[in-house]
């Protein structure tokens, strides 16, 4: 065999040899090893795919009121005023601030609702949105207690806002503002969030007092202005909500 042939003879081994030793191995008996990734390639040990999610989901939404004289000793109306919260509006709706906005003046019905408690505006508001899927109300709470609303969610309408006046008081109320529920393509088991303390901005009677003093020009709605209320929040939580999937 001349030298070309002995060269050649060693190459084609090497490649031989390359190649088997690229070639995966068995693991335990059988399992075989995947090759080492390529450069670049991305890949990630341990993540669970996310399965496959259904397009609607139904949901339990509770209201838990704390307001009463157990959470809030200091800052409680006097004896013989009633604190409770009205008739809640809970809304199944599309987009962020569906119902109302942080920093915007509010709606008709947002300022009927917090200054006297009355839906029947905020509840045709809603209806009129193409955004909004739902709209439900339930009743008064007098002191401690809560309220349930079933609903069924959708992947592309999957927000819930709660709102109910704080009473006494001018133009108060608590509520959350569009909590998502299906999240990052996956249908949240449970969401829950404390009651955000607002001022409509409509009314300006001092302390828990519903005078109807209008407030001229209407201010946005923003957190407690008012001292009274201000420490009230500071106190304790007026109560939170809850939404638990239910299938």
């Amino acid at each position: 065999m001349g030298r070309t042939s002995m060269l050649t003879g060693l190459a084609l081994a090497v490649l031989v040899s390359t190649a088997v030793s690229a070639a995966p191995t068995a693991i335990d008996g059988g399992a075989v090893a995947s090759s080492p990734a390529v450069r670049g390639e991305a890949f990630q040990v341990g993540d669970d795919p996310v399965e496959p999610q259904p397009l609607t989901a139904r949901y339990r939404i509770t209201l838990s009121i704390e307001w009463s004289p157990q959470t809030h000793p200091a800052t409680i109306p006097p004896v013989g005023r009633s604190p409770h919260v009205s008739p809640p509006v809970v809304a199944t709706h599309r987009a962020a601030d569906d119902m109302f906005r942080l920093g915007a003046l509010a709606s008709p019905g947002v300022e009927a609702m917090a200054e006297t408690g009355s839906t029947s505006a905020l509840v045709g508001e809603m209806q009129a949105n193409a955004n909004v899927a739902t709209v439900d109300v339930g009743s008064s709470i007098y002191g401690a207690g809560s309220r349930s609303f079933d609903v069924e969610l959708r992947q592309d309408v999957s927000r819930v806002s709660l709102v109910t006046m704080l009473a006494p008081s001018p133009d108060w109320f608590v509520g959350v503002n569009s909590l998502p529920v299906f999240v990052d393509g996956v249908w949240e088991s449970v969401v829950s969030a404390d009651l955000e303390a607002y001022d409509a901005g409509t009314d300006s009677a001092p302390g828990f007092v519903h005078s109807n003093t209008d407030t001229d020009p209407a201010q946005p709605i923003s957190g407690p202005v008012d001292t009274e209320f201000a420490r009230a929040d500071d106190e304790g939580r007026f109560g939170f909500v809850t939404i638990t999937r239910l299938s």
